[in-house]
C-alpha cells in the first residue's frame, strides 16, 4: 500500500506524464511509415458463416457487389469480397 506521501506525489504526476507520453507517442506516429500509406484497399472481416454474412451485406446492408465464393488453399480460406460505395469489404 502506498503511504500518505506517494498517494499526494502521484495524482500530481499523472497529468505531466499523460502529457509527456502523447507528445512521445505523436512523435513516433508522426514519423511512422504506416502513415504514409496511402488509400486503404479492403479491410477483412473474419465470420462464421459465409452464406448467410453475404446475404447479409447483400440485403441488408444494400451492398452494391458482393462476388461469389473463391477459395483460396494457400490460406485455407474462403473470401467474398463486398463492394458498397467507395468501400470494399473481404469476408
Amino acid at each position: 500500500m502506498l503511504g500518505s506521501r506517494y498517494r499526494t506525489i502521484v495524482p500530481r504526476l499523472a497529468g505531466p506524464v499523460r502529457s509527456l507520453r502523447r507528445s512521445l507517442v505523436s512523435q513516433a506516429v508522426q514519423g511512422s511509415p504506416a502513415w504514409k500509406l496511402g488509400r486503404l484497399n479492403h479491410v477483412a472481416i473474419a465470420v462464421p458463416d459465409m452464406e448467410k454474412a453475404s446475404t447479409f451485406w447483400k440485403h441488408v446492408m444494400q451492398a452494391d457487389t458482393v462476388s461469389e465464393s473463391v477459395a483460396m488453399p494457400e490460406h485455407g480460406v474462403y473470401t467474398v469480397f463486398v463492394e458498397l460505395g467507395n468501400t470494399k469489404i473481404e469476408l
